[in-house]
C-alpha cells in the first residue's frame, strides 16, 4: 500500500480549485502514509519539498524556497503571505490604473479621447495640433504620475 502512496504524492500538485491550506494538508498526509517508518524530520523535508514542488503559483513557490521554510507549516504560512502581499499589489495596480482612466476621461474631451494617430503625412493642420495637445497633457500626467501613485496629488 505504500507503493499506491508514494505514487500519489511523486504524481501529486496543487489542483486549481485547491486552496493551500487543501493542498498542505493531502501532501502532509500522503507523505506520511507513503513514509510511515521514516524519522519525522525526514518525513518534514520530504513533505516541504512536494509542497513547494507541486505550488500551482510559480511566484509563490519560489518566494517560498528562498525563504526556506523548516516546517509544513512554515511553508504553507509563507505561501499564504506571499499571495496576500501579491494580491494587495496586483489590488493596488489595478487602483492606479483606474486613477489614470478616470484622470484622462477628466482631461481629455470626447474628440481627443478618440483621436486615430495615424501618421502625419496623412492628417489635416488642425489634426496635428491636437496631437500636440494630447500630447502636452500626456506629458504633464507623466511628470505628476509619481505623485498619482503616491496619493499625494488626487485627480477626484
Amino acid at each position: 500500500m505504500e507503493q499506491v502512496y508514494r505514487s500519489q504524492l511523486k504524481n501529486r500538485s496543487q489542483k486549481s480549485t485547491e486552496s493551500l491550506q487543501e493542498y498542505q494538508a493531502e501532501v502532509f498526509r500522503l507523505t506520511r502514509c507513503a513514509y510511515p517508518t521514516v524519522p519525522d524530520e525526514v518525513n518534514e523535508s520530504l513533505a516541504i519539498d512536494k509542497f513547494l514542488d507541486g505550488l500551482r503559483d510559480i511566484e509563490t513557490q519560489q518566494a517560498v524556497k528562498l525563504a526556506r521554510p523548516k516546517t509544513l507549516k512554515e511553508a504553507l504560512s509563507q505561501a499564504l503571505e506571499f499571495k496576500a502581499v501579491k494580491q494587495s499589489i496586483r489590488s493596488q495596480a489595478r487602483d492606479g490604473e483606474e486613477k489614470v482612466i478616470a484622470y484622462f476621461s477628466k482631461v481629455l474631451s470626447k474628440p481627443e479621447r478618440s483621436l486615430n494617430l495615424a501618421s502625419r503625412s496623412d492628417r489635416p493642420a488642425d489634426d496635428l495640433s491636437k496631437v500636440t495637445l494630447v500630447s502636452r497633457r500626456i506629458v504633464k500626467f507623466a511628470t505628476n504620475a509619481h505623485l498619482l501613485y503616491y496619493d499625494q496629488v488626487s485627480f477626484h
